[in-house]
């Protein structure tokens, strides 16, 4: 079903002068759909710089594996949680699982 494929792009800042971290695009496949729960795997691709103290110490391409819960709330938002792992494609980067929370809209 076409209609149960699902694509996503991220971004990532640090802080209120607004240096892009990271961003990230996706594409995936709904595997639950129970009315306003859905669960979706998705695999997304994308760069990466690692700073400390405000210096860049490291960048990289990823892939991430991901999958994510999302709770549709009321006129387009939701919520959403999901794990994911990051498999950088250059050996100096740590790879590593994360939680990820958060809110947003459709359209």
């Amino acid at each position: 079903d076409i209609k149960a494929f699902v694509f996503a792009a991220e971004m990532a800042n640090s802080g209120i002068a607004g240096v892009i971290e990271r961003g990230q695009f996706g594409v995936g496949y709904q595997v639950l759909n129970r009315g306003d729960l859905s669960a979706n795997l998705v695999l997304n691709g994308g760069y990466q710089r690692m700073t400390i103290n405000s210096a860049q110490v490291g960048h990289g391409t990823y892939l991430q594996p991901e999958i994510m819960l999302r709770k549709i709330m009321s006129h387009g938002a939701f919520a959403e949680v999901g794990l994911a792992y990051d498999i950088y494609a250059k050996g100096n980067q740590p790879n590593y699982p994360m939680l990820k929370i958060g809110t947003g809209f459709t359209f």
